[in-house]
């Protein structure tokens, strides 16, 4: 079992070097980033700013096995940004992958369950910001699903009934309900904004273009649980999707 919680971008068509220069140009405008420091096994929360220009940063996200660490707001949290084409990543379609290490969902020392809370919902900020600069980009996904380290194996798996296609993305298939997604435009007009936004959900919001941000639970492990209702299959039913992942 992955020891990650993973949010794709899924994209119709591969980004150039151009394409991930205006990325990472906007994303050092607004967030912290960090290279690699040693090898790829460090992790996150090791690694410490460098004043890289923006081409070597650039080349680190091109290369077949690198990443850009991404500092963001809540202290001690931080994520990978990962690009895969689509010869090698998990569908034959090019992704930006965020990575999140399973340890940022628990609660830090001294951090009291409320407060940890608040710390990842930084993440879920971040989320929908990075949705508005691929909107501002002309690089909008076609569809963005998280996966939490439980559903990764099913979900990546093309044998599974529930595995995730690239003909489902393609085909603006709704692919069910997950701890958290971001609906294009286009699943939005199908399934309706104003029932996307009155199901029960730790946080959910339009975006600019008329996507939604739908986070149905917060996922930090912490003593008090959510509300039962804030559950992908409560949601999945409330919205007539047969899926359970």
């Amino acid at each position: 079992m992955s020891d990650r919680y993973e949010i794709y971008f899924a994209f119709e068509s591969p980004w150039s070097s151009s394409d991930l220069q205006g990325l990472v140009e906007r994303l050092s405008g607004r967030e912290q980033l960090t290279h690699p420091v040693d090898s790829q096994t460090t992790t996150e929360s090791d690694q410490t700013p460098h004043s890289d220009p923006t081409d070597r940063y650039v080349s680190e996200l091109a290369s077949d096995s690198g990443y850009i660490g991404i500092s963001l707001g809540a202290p001690g949290l931080a994520c990978s940004l990962i690009y895969t084409d689509s010869e090698n990543g998990p569908l034959d379609l090019p992704q930006l992958n965020i990575s999140v290490q399973d340890h940022h969902f628990f609660p830090q020392e001294g951090e009291t369950d409320q407060d940890a809370i608040e710390r990842i919902d930084t993440l879920y900020t971040f989320l929908a910001d990075l949705y508005e600069v691929l909107v501002a980009l002309d690089r909008a996904p076609v569809y963005v699903y998280g996966l939490q380290p439980i559903e990764y194996d099913k979900a990546t798996n093309p044998d599974h009934v529930n595995g995730i296609t690239a003909e489902q993305l393609r085909s603006g298939e709704i692919l069910g309900i997950y701890w958290c997604q971001i609906f294009p435009p286009r699943l939005v007009e199908q399934l309706g904004a104003e029932q996307l936004l009155s199901v029960p959900a730790f946080r959910s919001e339009q975006l600019s273009d008329g996507g939604i941000l739908l986070v149905v639970t917060h996922a930090m492990n912490t003593q008090a649980l959510p509300p039962e209702d804030h559950a992908p299959n409560v949601v999945s039913e409330k919205l007539g999707i047969d899926w359970e992942l």
